[in-house]
């Protein structure tokens, strides 16, 4: 949320990092979904936006949800999507 945001600070003098995109959906989603940019590098702590492009395939309305996964599963718990 925006609160823990907010709380956030990148780690001085901290390692550079880079974290890679990827855009799947489900096979029976009609949608494309893909990153409008393959990486971003930061530093731990630090906030930073990835922005995604969805297509519906269809002439139907179509709802989806966003979610993220991270590997290794270690990592997890230094991610948070904070706005979709």
């Amino acid at each position: 949320d925006e609160k823990t945001a907010e709380k956030v600070k990148p780690v001085e003098d901290g390692r550079l990092l880079r974290i890679t995109f990827a855009g799947n959906t489900a096979s029976t989603l009609p949608w494309s979904f893909n990153p409008l940019q393959r990486s971003v590098r930061v530093v731990a702590g630090e906030t930073a936006l990835a922005f995604f492009r969805a297509k519906n395939k269809t002439t139907k309305a179509v709802t989806g949800v966003a979610t993220y996964n991270v590997y290794p599963p270690q990592a997890g718990i230094y991610f948070n999507k904070i706005q979709c």
